[in-house]
């Protein structure tokens, strides 16, 4: 699943890249001791989760449609 043709294949670098994202958003919470601050990150992390489960919705649906 390497085309880049594919969307699949651009579901699966977002992902990746969206994940790693909410991680370090959620790692660096704790090192800062600003309340603003640790709401704001926890929010983008959580945010970012939610766009990883749309992909996740659109590549079932899309496998779904394939025959």
């Amino acid at each position: 699943m390497g085309d880049a043709a594919d969307p699949l294949h651009h579901i699966d670098k977002m992902r990746a890249a969206l994940s790693a994202t909410a991680a370090h958003l959620r790692q660096d919470i704790p090192k800062v001791p600003d309340p603003l601050f640790r709401n704001m990150f926890g929010q983008a992390a959580d945010v970012l989760d939610r766009l990883v489960l749309a992909f996740d919705v659109y590549e079932t649906r899309r496998r779904e449609q394939q025959p």
